[in-house]
């Protein structure tokens, strides 16, 4: 029996082999990436045709949205891809990590002197050496561009991180007019909007540009008395561009660099505070935070979301008469915008739902002025619902199938995917209750690992630390010198991977510090100090980023060796 069926398994694969190559191309083209595969493993014609690049841009033209979410880059625009790129691409996505996996890391020096003549490192030469904002860290999808943001005057800047097979990188300067002449800038915000500019771009499937905004709270003194302004910028930052002279080609596809195509937006808020800022959000014609304000019978400050679109505020020097969109929420912690007019936010309640949703143009008090001074009701929100965890949203938001998704590690009780569901037989289908036009469902994706923590544990110089995607967790134990991933999938979502766990070894590291003599492992410090921040994961090239904390002399890398993600 079973040589009957192999022998028509065999006579089907003849007759699909005399097909046009053409029609041959698209019929394989509708299978899935591990079935390309399979049927590479067949025969001479079969294997010619699994490399065909038509085979791959139709997989992944597919997968996008329903497999693959958005944003999703490919490394260089879609007709100057080859097979192999397309590939490596969709199977670095979607291929479970092997369960042991080699690993590079690299500690480099921040080359501050290249940029010794700019008054943005100049002037930081008399506080100290140049002081990175921890919190300002963007590593964009691709893992190449690193985006942070200096103390003192918020100026924008970047690495290229292709450079670093180089023991040196060079910071190079995005934007230095962040901060109001002559007053110090003690903390900044930067918030990345990758996704508008993707989803308005349908046909583009590589990075070519994206929003930042900068929000620098400044105390600006009076003669007697001093008072917060909070000086935000909006911009887009574009990617530059050349021919390569490899392909000997005269488009230009191949990338070089970051420039700032144009200022969308300065304005100054006399709101939020540096204390009461404790999230910060862009995304489209928007951006959010949250304020604190006392009212008159309440002696307790009452906290706000606050929207502003940015192109109305443009201009506005003096934080009056900004129109402000305030959504009362108690105990408010954290929040994100969402498309279609949406903030979904978190609060410290202990009992009450403390994850809700918003359609701010619906239930948002607009104002020229602050609030203070009044006591408003909350708002109603359009979802309601309690999740005991502890978790803070992060920057990075997903369209998949429909839906948007966000991924918040929960230190303690483990990873957790949201989903934003809002069209109409979306809602029909699920069990949840619905409150308005919108629904939120929490899901845990993977379970906390025994023994490792979510946040930085600095013991005698050890660190450890994790951070996570969309569908993969990274987490480092220093004292092991071992990093493990964790590899999850979303309920009832292609791949439907079982929960893995990848441990990855980096070699003897005393190799890969410089020989100078600052450098002791015995004692337990991986730099002067042994301070490490929190780690910086991008799943599309399975890089790691971690910053020296207060020295800002180092950065440390770690690549993962692995044949797709090449």
């Amino acid at each position: 029996m079973d040589r009957v069926n192999r022998t028509s398994d065999s006579d089907e694969i003849v007759r699909l082999e005399a097909l046009p190559t053409e029609l041959l191309s698209r019929i394989v083209g509708a299978t899935d990436w591990e079935d390309v595969l399979r049927l590479r493993q067949t025969s001479l014609r079969m294997r010619e045709v699994s490399y065909d690049r038509d085979v791959w841009k139709e997989v992944f033209l597919r997968y996008l949205g329903t497999r693959i979410p958005r944003p999703f880059y490919l490394p260089k625009p879609l007709h100057a891809c080859s097979s192999e790129d397309i590939e490596h691409a969709i199977i670095s996505w979607e291929a479970p990590w092997p369960e042991y996996i080699p690993a590079k890391l690299t500690i480099h020096r921040i080359d501050w002197k290249s940029q010794i003549l700019h008054p943005a490192i100049y002037n930081h030469g008399r506080f100290g050496r140049p002081y990175i904002l921890n919190r300002s860290l963007c590593l964009i999808p691709g893992g190449r561009w690193l985006l942070f943001i200096l103390k003192f005057d918020a100026s924008l800047w970047y690495f290229d991180l292709s450079e670093a097979g180089h023991r040196d990188l060079r910071p190079r300067l995005l934007c230095a007019e962040m901060s109001i002449p002559g007053n110090l800038v003690k903390v900044g915000y930067m918030a990345v909007d990758l996704i508008s500019a993707q989803l308005s771009s349908p046909g583009t499937y590589h990075l070519t540009e994206f929003n930042v905004a900068i929000a620098a709270p400044q105390c600006v003194r009076q003669v007697n008395s001093a008072e917060w302004h909070t000086r935000i910028t909006v911009c887009s930052i574009e990617v530059v561009f050349e021919p390569d002279v490899g392909d000997g080609s005269a488009v230009a596809t191949k990338a070089v660099g970051l420039r700032v195509s144009r200022y969308l937006s300065r304005y100054i808020d006399k709101f939020p505070s540096p204390s009461s800022l404790s999230f910060f959000c862009l995304l489209g014609g928007e951006v959010a935070y949250k304020v604190e304000m006392r009212s008159e019978t309440d002696p307790e400050d009452q906290s706000y979301a606050v929207i502003v679109e940015w192109k109305d505020a443009n201009g506005n020097t003096s934080g009056e008469d900004l129109l402000r969109r305030y959504i009362p929420v108690p105990s408010l912690q954290h929040g994100v915008l969402l498309p279609e007019s949406r903030i979904l936010v978190t609060t410290l309640a202990e009992k009450s739902p403390n994850l809700m949703l918003y359609r701010w143009r619906d239930v948002a008090i607009p104002s020229m002025h602050p609030l203070q001074g009044k006591l408003f009701e909350n708002a109603t929100p359009s979802w309601q619902g309690r999740v005991d965890l502890n978790f803070s949203f992060p920057d990075s938001l997903w369209y998949m199938s429909g839906d948007i998704r966000l991924v918040t590690d929960t230190v303690k009780e483990g990873v957790y995917g949201i989903r934003v569901l809002s069209s109409e037989d979306q809602l029909q289908k699920s069990s949840e209750t619905v409150l308005g036009k919108d629904i939120v469902s929490v899901e845990q994706l993977a379970k906390a690992i025994p023994g490792q923590g979510g946040s930085i544990k600095i013991l005698a110089g050890q660190w450890e630390g994790a951070t996570c995607q969309y569908h993969r967790r990274y987490h480092y134990d220093a004292r092991l010198h071992k990093s493990t991933a964790s590899h999850y999938s979303w309920l009832n979502s292609p791949p439907s991977n079982t929960l893995s766990t990848s441990v990855m070894d980096y070699g003897p590291p005393m190799s890969l510090l410089p020989n100078d003599g600052r450098y002791d492992l015995a004692s337990d410090s991986v730099v002067p100090g042994g301070v490490i921040l929190q780690p910086i994961f991008d799943e599309l090239s399975g890089r790691s980023i971690f910053n020296a904390g207060e020295v800002n002399e180092f950065l440390i890398t770690v690549d993962l060796n692995l044949p797709f993600l090449k």
